[in-house]
């Protein structure tokens, strides 16, 4: 039986604007401030409309393995599939168990 693996939940750091019933979102990386702001929503309510945006912002992030940050491309090392923080952080580890 092969199993699935869990979607993992986008926690991405946001701001959400409203006006009536349109929500707009801001995500952003947990390392700097390049984002990506959703089209306008219309939804039924902040939950609904934080879902739609979290589906759609979601393909802009990528999510370190190690730490669970949301990052944008640039902070994010796809060869080691992690952000750089951390790639960097297990560099210096290797590094200093190798005696370098």
């Amino acid at each position: 039986m092969k199993i699935k693996p869990k979607k993992q939940p986008f926690t991405a750091n946001r701001v959400m604007t409203k006006t009536d019933e349109v929500y707009r979102f801001y995500f952003h990386c947990a390392l700097c401030e390049r984002g990506h702001t959703t089209g306008m929503i219309v939804a039924k309510g902040e939950d609904e409309a934080r879902i739609i945006a979290e589906n759609e912002a979601r393909y802009f992030f990528n999510r370190c393995l190690r730490c669970g940050r949301w990052v944008c491309d640039e902070h994010y090392s796809i060869d080691e599939s992690m952000c750089v923080e951390c790639a960097n952080n297990m560099k210096k580890k290797e590094e200093f168990s190798h005696g370098k």
